[in-house]
């Protein structure tokens, strides 16, 4: 039989999640019955793929839903572990520092103190003017290109066929897997457009990131405000520092807008003015700035079983992570492998 006839599991999309789904079904040595189709994947640049250009660290920025905290622990564990024995994955430990300007989510801060490694609420009497929480701990930095180099790697050793075409209906998979097991729908906010899905839950949250040379920096520092949020993330393995940021609710604007950039450093160098050696915005060294869409869904991400429509096939939904694609990624994979694993035949 050929690889076409027993290509039986199709994957739509190649951002962070559907890679992640494919390499946990590897796991189960299915690669070479995967089929991934997506317009980009881990060597394109677009402000239409989201995921290389994201910070990704691992802070405090999803809700506190039982599933969200759910898919943080699961993750934290799994890049735990890519940091002890995997260092080309481009994860590495990292101290975080991260501050309120409100009062946080209990629960979520509850979960966190119970796995996060070196968990310490910081004293009031240490926080800065107009702060009400902080704490500090042990989580991961991840150099976003050569992680998804080295997820897309796996993939390719294991068998995996990848395929560089958009889709406009959901449907449009059978073109390339005629008579798939199961079908894993991972379009990010394309979700919002995508024929036969078209969740109407699914908007763009619109970033801006300026990524800035200063290797001095290895801590992330984080200030959640009540207007705007203000990151510090290094890259591990001189991929700069990643500074921030917007989180502009249905914004589709693809341009970079200079007083943006501006109002980025003003506030970065607020928070740690180590970052510019003390010497203010105007110090900075630009390496490169970009836009991306957050793909966020009301009600929170999707990890749900349903059908191709008007088909009897299996589709998989997993959607919708929001900021949270590194952070919890592995996690909602996991979760969707799972559901799909009883429709799977191993033999």
């Amino acid at each position: 039989m050929s690889a076409q006839q027993t290509q039986d599991i199709a994957i739509v999309g190649a951002g962070v999640i559907g890679l992640t789904t494919a390499w946990i079904l590897c796991d189960f040595g299915l690669g070479p019955r995967i089929k991934v189709i997506a317009k980009h994947t881990p060597e394109d640049r677009s402000v239409d793929y989201t995921s290389p250009w994201a910070g990704a660290n691992f802070c405090s920025i999803s809700s506190g839903d039982e599933k969200a905290l759910r898919w943080d622990r699961i993750t934290y564990n799994r890049l735990a572990y890519l940091a002890n024995t995997r260092k080309e994955s481009g994860v590495v430990f990292a101290d975080l520092r991260e501050l309120w300007d409100y009062d946080p989510n209990l629960e979520k801060i509850r979960s966190w103190s119970s796995y996060v490694k070196d968990f310490k609420t910081i004293p009031k009497e240490e926080l800065p003017e107009n702060c009400l929480y902080g704490h500090t701990g042990t989580t991961f930095l991840i150099n976003v290109p050569q992680y998804l180099n080295f997820i897309h790697s796996i993939l390719n050793d294991s068998g995996v066929t990848f395929v560089k075409e958009e889709i406009k209906h959901i449907n449009d998979v059978l073109q390339f897997v005629p008579n798939p097991t199961v079908v894993f729908n991972c379009p990010g906010v394309w979700a919002s457009t995508l024929g036969g899905v078209e969740d109407p839950d699914v908007y763009p949250t619109r970033g801006h990131v300026v990524c800035v040379d200063a290797p001095h920096i290895k801590e992330t520092r984080i200030r959640n405000g009540t207007n705007s949020d203000t990151y510090i993330i290094p890259r591990p393995f001189n991929g700069g520092v990643v500074l921030g940021g917007f989180m502009q609710k249905g914004n589709w604007d693809r341009e970079i807008h200079p007083e943006d950039t501006q109002d980025i450093l003003k506030r970065t160098a607020a928070l740690m003015p180590e970052l510019f050696q003390h010497q203010g915005p105007e110090a900075a060294k630009i390496i490169y700035e970009a836009v991306g869409f957050r793909p966020s869904r009301n009600g929170g991400a999707r990890v749900e079983l349903d059908t191709l429509p008007g088909t009897k096939f299996p589709l998989i939904h997993d959607y919708g992570a929001s900021g949270t694609g590194y952070q919890a990624g592995y996690g909602m994979a996991f979760d969707s492998v799972m559901l799909s694993l009883p429709l799977i035949k191993f033999a």
